[in-house]
């Protein structure tokens, strides 16, 4: 008997992959689910988003093939209903959770987005339209396209991109340059700690700016900023990050440190 959502998770995982449907097996589990808090259950619900969108539909079409080694990832596989044709795939909710009027769910990372939004505030990633085009419809060359450029938008960040932050009060900006991960912060005389960027030249101490406040991670074609658990906190756009949360940047953001504000710039 499923005792935590990870459990939970586990037995959902392992009703659909023996042919359930999702409605079944979010029914054969709904009594364990409703004795999780609201923590455990938003967690959940965020695990079983992310396997449905990566996973489920790879498997569907294996399983109707007769095979019994799940298919590689695709994002134009359908699940194949009785007849053996190819449908229109259900919308991932989760357990009795459904995303707010004029919200969205981002199909790589869950969180929840605004309906009017292209890209995932947290990941980057390209929104699902909760409409599709006509059959036989004319594409536009942005929804077929592979460049990262027409996916990410102003997330993109290329390998010969350049990072500038511009300082509020300061005509010069900081270029960030040559390393994966940076740390931006202030240095102080009675501490070892020594971040990558400092901000103590800019009255980061009196501002609020933690000795270690921030890291910017790149990969291959975005840069994220962490909250390393900043005692006053770090905000993009005037929305506060949790500790340890990771958040896509973007081209003209605004990051908050403390009371320290600083602008993104993206140059390619």
């Amino acid at each position: 008997m499923p005792a935590n959502f990870m459990d939970i998770y586990t037995e959902y995982i392992r009703l659909r992959q023996t042919g359930a449907s999702m409605e079944i097996a979010i029914k054969a589990l709904q009594g364990h689910v409703d004795q999780l808090d609201q923590s455990e259950r938003s967690q959940l619900n965020l695990l079983v988003r992310q396997w449905e969108t990566r996973e489920s539909n790879s498997f569907l079409l294996e399983q109707a093939k007769g095979g019994s080694t799940p298919a590689k990832k695709s994002s134009v596989i359908r699940p194949i209903n009785a007849a053996g044709s190819p449908q229109t795939a259900q919308p991932v909710t989760g357990f009795g959770e459904q995303a707010p009027e004029g919200k969205v769910f981002c199909s790589q990372c869950g969180k929840q987005n605004r309906a009017k939004d292209k890209y995932c505030f947290s990941c980057g990633s390209l929104l699902q339209s909760p409409t599709h085009a006509p059959s036989g419809a004319t594409k536009g060359l942005t929804e077929s396209s592979g460049d990262p450029r027409d996916r990410l938008g102003t997330a993109y960040f290329g390998q010969t991109s350049k990072l500038l932050l511009i300082i509020r009060g300061s005509s010069i900006p900081v270029e960030v340059t040559g390393e994966v991960e940076v740390v931006i912060g202030r240095s102080s005389p009675d501490s070892p700690m020594k971040p990558d960027i400092d901000l103590a030249p800019f009255d980061a101490e009196n501002l609020g700016v933690s000795r270690l406040h921030v890291s910017l991670n790149r990969d291959e074609y975005t840069v994220h900023v962490t909250d390393l658990s900043s005692r006053n906190h770090t905000f993009i756009n005037g929305q506060r990050l949790h500790p340890r949360e990771v958040r896509v940047l973007r081209d003209g953001d605004e990051i908050r440190l403390g009371r320290l504000t600083l602008k993104v710039v993206f140059r390619h």
